[in-house]
């Protein structure tokens, strides 16, 4: 998909609004681990995984601008698999970081421990306001949306 030129400035403040809590969500859950001195139940794969697919997710982002000045020629000719193979393999890091807190839950018989539901809200507002910066754009990203969605 092709940069946009203009972004409409309803997405700017969307956008930075679900940047903002993505960059603060993990406070909360620092905070209750520090107090408990533990971290039962968070699952150090998980938060591996979603370090590990930062990496793509936020080449992702930016090789839709390099795309259009590195490789200028093959992007005006239609390839864009380059972009798309980063975004998949960020979605499907995210998506596999989330799997290990379900094992965790199943050893416990159900119960959520470790997992602090201040994050998980943080988290879910950086996903909810991130997808209203696609949805408020002219034409929308179906991969970062399917990014959104799946954290």
């Amino acid at each position: 998909m092709a940069p946009q030129g203009d972004i409409p400035v309803s997405a700017n403040v969307l956008g930075t609004i679900g940047t903002v809590f993505w960059c603060i969500q993990l406070i909360p859950q620092i905070w209750y681990n520090w107090k408990q001195k533990k971290t039962d139940g968070l699952p150090g794969l998980m938060m591996f995984t979603w370090a590990v697919s930062a990496v793509p997710f936020g080449v992702y982002a930016i090789v839709q601008l390099l795309l259009v000045l590195t490789l200028r020629g093959p992007y005006s000719r239609g390839v864009e698999w380059p972009m798309t193979l980063v975004g998949v393999i960020s979605a499907v890091l995210l998506a596999g970081g989330l799997i290990p807190p379900y094992f965790e839950i199943a050893k416990r018989n159900g119960r959520v421990v470790g997992i602090n539901f201040i994050f998980l809200s943080i988290d879910w507002l950086g996903a909810f306001f991130s997808l209203m910066a696609l949805v408020a754009q002219r034409t929308f990203d179906v991969l970062g949306g399917v990014q959104y969605i799946v954290v």
